[in-house]
């Protein structure tokens, strides 16, 4: 493998290197010097790749001259570390996690298998009985604090990185509970995902419904929200409805729980296993047409487009498909069921006036004008609504805001 390749290999196992210490650890596994790396030489890349020199020190305190940890020596450690110290315990340990079988019938555990348990679960410094969940599920959605992605689907800056399945994959398996989908017109009849107007790479977003599908609830069986930014034509949201309605199946919602509106949204519990679909919906009148129906494009404005303007404006870039989503799709609504977009108009109104299942997006500059200017009111409204915070679009290195003040005023996600 050239180091090239190496580094693609370390790209796909999700570690990001430092190109400079990477290419120091290649050069000096290539014992042959020709700029390749033999199969005796990736192991030991690979190997020198996962050394913790800090592990290696308290190892081979306990372990002594022979490098081998007995059953003794680990209960030792146990009991220096204030752990279940019997020497059942330590024997478990060996057997849980020393891979070589030779060292595991004789109840000895090696540097590898130190390591593992090391860096595993059990070795963890918080207590794993803390880890389950004990907190009331059972509270309305917007009672809680919703772990949030922005851009889900970029993996570097917010003008010319590169979008990736493996963004949705890396946000759902360390926990988020929304992630965005930019959806933009593609060709031959398949919607893409990207930053529109950008330099962003794109990709299918039929590819990005199939690896949410398939990570999902890895994490955490709690519900999953799907922001949509949509920007396509009728027939392409059609196709994007159609792809979630195959490929996710079940675990969509596509009717409300019991069947009706309710008078308040339903909790995580009720939800569980469930994906939620944030976007806009057409109204539930007969007289609308069952192909689609238009939108007011001044007041369902894109959410973000204000704010994309100023960051676009910052550049000479056109857009390829500049067409914005003034009408939406029967299809693609009726997926919509707790987490219908609506514009925002003022507080007073929305108190008297929003649905429970109706909720709207707000810049941080909105945000933080709202908590200044009417706090109250604000609280008030998020303990009936979800309310979305997105970050301004000036913040092209993909950074975030603190989300406490935000966090303070009961803003979920």
């Amino acid at each position: 493998m050239s180091f090239k390749e190496i580094k693609n290999m370390l790209r796909m196992i999700n570690i990001d290197m430092n190109d400079i210490y990477a290419y120091r650890l290649f050069k000096e596994c290539d014992k042959s010097n020709n700029d390749r790396l033999e199969e005796h030489e990736i192991e030991e890349f690979c190997t020198r790749l996962m050394a913790r020199p800090e592990l290696e020190e308290i190892f081979h305190g306990y372990s002594g001259e022979d490098c081998v940890l007995s059953a003794e020596e680990l209960r030792e450690f146990l009991r220096d570390q204030g752990e279940e110290a019997s020497l059942q315990r330590a024997r478990e340990i060996i057997q849980m996690y020393e891979l070589n079988e030779k060292a595991r019938q004789h109840d000895l555990m090696m540097l590898d298998g130190f390591t593992m348990y090391l860096l595993s679960s059990a070795g963890s410094i918080l207590n794993q009985a803390h880890t389950g969940i004990y907190q009331d599920m059972t509270q309305p959605l917007c009672h809680y604090f919703i772990s949030s992605s922005h851009n889900t689907y970029l993996t570097d800056n917010q003008i010319g990185g590169a979008s990736s399945t493996e963004a949705y994959i890396r946000a759902l398996m360390k926990g988020c509970r929304c992630v965005e989908l930019d959806c933009w017109e593609g060709s031959s009849g398949e919607p893409v995902i990207y930053h529109g107007h950008t330099l962003t790479s794109k990709i299918l977003f039929r590819d990005a419904i199939e690896s949410i599908r398939d990570h999902a609830f890895k994490h955490s069986p709690y519900p999953l929200i799907l922001s949509l930014e949509n920007h396509c034509g009728l027939e392409q949201q059609s196709t994007m409805a159609r792809h979630m309605k195959v490929i996710l199946g079940d675990m969509l919602l596509t009717l409300p729980l019991d069947g009706d509106t309710p008078k308040q949204l339903p909790s995580p519990e009720q939800l569980k296993w469930k994906i939620l679909v944030k976007g806009k919906k057409l109204p539930d009148d007969k007289s609308d047409s069952e192909r689609g129906s238009f939108t007011s494009s001044h007041e369902e404005e894109t959410e973000e487009d204000e704010d994309e303007r100023s960051a676009n404006s910052l550049q000479e870039i056109k857009p390829l498909q500049a067409k914005d989503a003034t009408q939406i799709s029967r299809e693609l609504s009726d997926v919509v069921v707790y987490c219908r977009s609506v514009p925002f108009q003022s507080l007073a109104r929305a108190l008297h006036h929003q649905q429970p299942t109706e909720m709207s997006s707000f810049s941080e500059r909105k945000a933080r004008k709202l908590i200044k200017e009417s706090g109250n009111l604000f609280v008030r409204y998020n303990a009936r609504h979800l309310s979305r915070i997105y970050p301004l679009g000036l913040k092209m290195n993909s950074a975030n805001y603190n989300p406490q003040e935000m966090w303070n005023a009961g803003c979920q996600l």
